[in-house]
């Protein structure tokens, strides 16, 4: 048997031009990103916060130090101090895991359910509510955040993981993107639960929801990384569960007025790992395309 070759498509000269011109974009974007971190490593192993000051005046910050050392990667764990001087590091990070995890996922839950009732339980009401839903996300709501901190101060859940209620919303961020993946789904799913003895709540439970718990995982990541690096609501709302998205904000400054500034970096450094990390476990589920299947047959 002959073995049969393939035979080998040659690209366009356009097109490999276009690639070309976008490959380069995206190394000088990646060279830019990078530097930033290059530069706070390189401060963060300065021997201390007189050679950092000293190479600040004499405006060579952008130089390997003489006595590199990784002494103040430690140190950030007990430099890093803020309101009462008693919120240690640790402490700052275990409330930007579980404020990351636990808001992106309740507005995730609750913007699927509302979505799912809309698309498959279609009555005048359900329509009304998504004409209301598309009249919100084309509605700007600009200088709202003055009426939503009185408001949740009268109600008292502000600094509390009350908060979490805010994140409770019929329309939230995911309404479109979840909205068009259930109309994508064939009813026959439910309809062959039905049959089988299942109720309303396991068909969405057990069938619809982990149907779209693989697209909509993408959407939850970014919602994480995105809480993750947020301290303007942490200074509104959660004050006395500061992250370290606060802490660098608060303990930058602090360093204004000569504070360990390479304790400053290494710790803004230690606390981008877990993002890191978490996207190069996720970055093939963020980057490629959502596919969504439908019944065969």
């Amino acid at each position: 048997m002959k073995t049969a070759r393939r035979n080998k498509i040659k690209k366009p000269v356009s097109q490999k031009a276009v690639f070309g011109i976008a490959f380069a974009i995206f190394c000088v974007y990646a060279a830019f990103i990078l530097f930033f971190f290059l530069f706070a490593f390189l401060i963060a192993i300065k021997e201390n916060n007189r050679a950092f000051l000293e190479d600040q005046i004499a405006a060579r910050l952008f130089s390997f130090p003489a006595k590199p050392t990784l002494k103040h990667f430690a140190e950030a764990f007990s430099e890093w101090t803020v309101i009462d001087g008693e919120t240690t590091y640790l402490t700052m990070f275990f409330n930007s895991v579980w404020i990351s995890i636990l808001g992106p996922l309740i507005s995730a839950f609750t913007t699927a359910s509302v979505t799912y009732v809309l698309v498959f339980y279609r009555t005048g009401y359900t329509k009304w509510l998504y004409k209301l839903g598309v009249f919100f996300a084309i509605l700007p709501l600009y200088g709202a955040s003055g009426a939503m901190y009185k408001l949740v101060t009268d109600i008292g859940i502000i600094d509390s993981p009350l908060m979490f209620l805010t994140n409770i919303s019929l329309f939230g961020g995911n309404f479109f993107y979840f909205y068009a993946f259930y109309k994508a789904i064939s009813w026959q799913y439910a309809e062959a639960a039905f049959i089988d003895g299942a109720n309303h709540w396991q068909v969405y439970l057990k069938i619809m929801l982990p149907l779209l718990i693989p697209g909509a995982t993408a959407l939850y990541i970014m919602g994480v990384i995105s809480t993750w690096n947020d301290y303007a609501n942490i200074i509104l709302y959660w004050q006395s569960y500061p992250t370290l998205a606060y802490g660098a904000y608060a303990y930058s400054e602090i360093a204004k007025y000569n504070a360990n500034n390479p304790a400053y970096f290494a710790g803004v450094l230690i606390s981008i790992v877990p993002i890191l990390l978490l996207f190069a476990a996720f970055q093939n589920t963020i980057m490629e395309k959502v596919h969504i299947g439908g019944l065969k047959g």
